[in-house]
C-alpha cells in the first residue's frame, strides 16, 4: 500500500469512528439526519473499497441475499398501486444495505482501542438517555422540559415521537454487553459483579418506564436469553437477579395507577385470560385484520411499498385504519405480498441460521446482542414500529450488522 493510500484510509477510518461514536445522537436527531450520516457512512465505505481495490469484500453470501431482496423491491415497483409512492422507499432501501456492511468492515478493520472508544461513547449516551427518562418519570417532564401527552408513556429527548422505546430496545445489549467486558476484564470481584447485575435491573426497569409494552416485553426476553448465554456464573445468581427485577416491576405498575392501567389492565391480566380474543379487541388487532383484508385484496405482490396508507382511505377498510399495520409481518405481506414475504422471510432466516452457527462456534457478546434483537423484531403478532421508515430501519440494520459473522 503506498503512503497516500494509507493517508487516506487513516482519513476514512477516523471519520467512521468519530462520526459513528455519536450516531445513537443522530438517531436522536430525526430522518433528515439519519440518511445524511447513513449516506455518507456509505459514499466512504464504498470509496475505501475502491481505493483498496477490496470489492471482493462484498463478495459473499450475506450481501448478495440481501441485495436479492433489494432487486425484488424494484421489481415490485412495477406491481405497485402507485409507481412515484413507492420509488424512493424502493430504491433507497440500497443504502440500508451498504450501512450494513459498512458497519461490519470497520468495526473489523479499526483497532481494538477505536471499537472501545465506539462502544463507550455509546454507553455514555444510554447512561445519559436512562437518566433522563428517569428525570421524567420522577417529575414529568424531561432535561430539556419535553414531556409526553400520553399518560404511562415517556418521550424523553424524541420529545412527542413516543418511541424512544425503541431506541432502547435496540441499544440495550449493546450497553450490557459493553459494560460486561469491562467488569469481567478484570478479576470478577464482588462489587464488579453487582455493579452489572445493578446495570442489569435498572436498564429493564427503566425500560418498564418507558410505557411501550411490547418493547418492554421484547427487551425482557431478550435479556434473560443474554445474561443466560454470556457466561456459565452461578445459575442461582442470575434467577435472584431476575427475581428482584420482577419485584420491581410489580412495585413500579401497582403504584402507579397508569402504569396499573397500561400494563396490567389492558396487557397481563386479559393477555393470560384469553390471548387470542385481547389481540383482536385492541386497536392493534383491528390493524392486523386490516392488513389481512389488503393482502386479500393484494395477494401476490401486495400494494407497494408506502402504498399502505393509500390503500387503507378506500370505503371498503375500516376508516379507522392505520397508515401502517403496526407490525412487521403484516406490513411486509400488505405491502409486498406473498411473493415478496417468502423473500424477506427466508433471506433473514438464512441470515440468521449462519450467523447463530457461527455464534456458537467462536461469537463473541456483541454478535449475539445483534442475534437477540433481529430475532426479537421478528416476533409475530407483537406490535412494532413499521420496518421500512428511516428510524427502525436504522435500528434494525445497526444490530444486523452486529448479528453477521466477522468473516465471510
Amino acid at each position: 500500500m503506498s503512503l497516500l493510500s494509507a493517508f487516506n484510509n487513516n482519513r476514512i477510518n477516523f471519520f467512521f469512528v468519530s462520526t459513528f461514536s455519536l450516531f445513537p445522537v443522530v438517531l436522536l436527531l430525526g430522518s433528515g439526519a439519519i440518511n445524511i450520516v447513513i449516506v455518507i457512512i456509505d459514499v466512504f465505505f464504498l470509496y475505501r473499497l475502491y481505493v483498496t481495490k477490496n470489492f471482493n469484500y462484498l463478495n459473499n453470501k450475506f450481501f448478495y441475499s440481501l441485495l436479492i431482496f433489494w432487486i425484488y423491491l424494484i421489481i415490485n415497483l412495477f406491481f405497485s398501486l402507485n409507481f412515484e409512492g413507492s420509488i424512493s422507499r424502493s430504491f433507497g432501501f440500497i443504502r440500508f444495505i451498504i450501512f450494513t456492511f459498512s458497519i461490519r468492515y470497520f468495526f473489523n478493520e479499526i483497532d481494538n482501542d477505536a471499537r472501545k472508544l465506539i462502544l463507550n461513547s455509546w454507553t455514555i449516551i444510554f447512561f445519559i438517555v436512562s437518566f433522563d427518562l428517569i428525570f421524567e418519570y420522577i417529575l414529568g417532564y424531561n432535561i430539556l422540559g419535553f414531556s409526553s401527552y400520553m399518560p404511562g408513556r415517556l418521550g424523553s429527548f424524541l420529545n412527542q415521537e413516543l418511541k424512544i422505546g425503541h431506541f432502547y430496545s435496540a441499544f440495550i445489549l449493546i450497553f450490557l454487553c459493553n459494560l460486561h467486558n469491562y467488569f469481567y476484564s478484570k478479576n470478577v470481584t464482588y462489587f464488579n459483579y453487582n455493579i452489572f447485575w445493578l446495570c442489569v435491573i435498572l436498564s429493564i426497569s427503566i425500560s418498564l418506564m418507558i410505557g411501550e409494552r411490547s418493547n418492554f416485553f421484547k427487551v425482557f426476553i431478550m435479556i434473560i436469553i443474554f445474561i443466560f448465554l454470556i457466561n456459565k456464573e452461578n445459575l442461582l445468581k442470575k434467577i435472584i437477579s431476575i427475581s428482584i427485577a420482577l419485584g420491581i416491576f410489580s412495585l413500579i405498575i401497582l403504584n402507579n395507577p397508569s402504569y396499573k392501567h397500561r400494563y396490567w389492565h389492558f396487557f397481563i391480566k386479559p393477555a393470560f385470560n384469553n390471548p387470542v380474543k385481547f389481540v383482536l379487541n385492541t386497536d392493534y388487532g383491528s390493524h392486523y385484520l386490516v392488513a389481512i383484508k389488503v393482502f386479500k385484496n393484494h395477494k401476490f405482490f401486495g400494494v407497494g411499498l408506502k402504498n399502505y396508507r393509500l390503500e387503507v382511505q378506500k370505503e371498503k377498510y375500516d376508516k379507522n385504519a392505520s397508515i401502517h399495520p403496526h407490525q412487521i409481518h403484516f406490513e411486509v405481506i400488505a405491502e409486498l405480498g406473498l411473493v415478496g414475504y417468502i423473500f424477506f422471510i427466508s433471506i433473514l432466516a438464512f441470515n440468521i441460521y449462519f450467523s447463530f452457527k457461527y455464534f456458537l462456534k467462536k461469537g463473541g457478546k456483541l454478535q449475539l446482542s445483534g442475534l437477540l434483537f433481529v430475532i426479537a423484531t421478528l416476533i409475530p403478532i407483537i406490535p412494532s414500529g413499521s420496518f421500512f421508515t428511516t428510524f427502525s430501519a436504522a435500528l434494525f440494520w445497526l444490530n444486523y450488522s452486529f448479528m453477521l459473522p466477522k468473516k465471510n
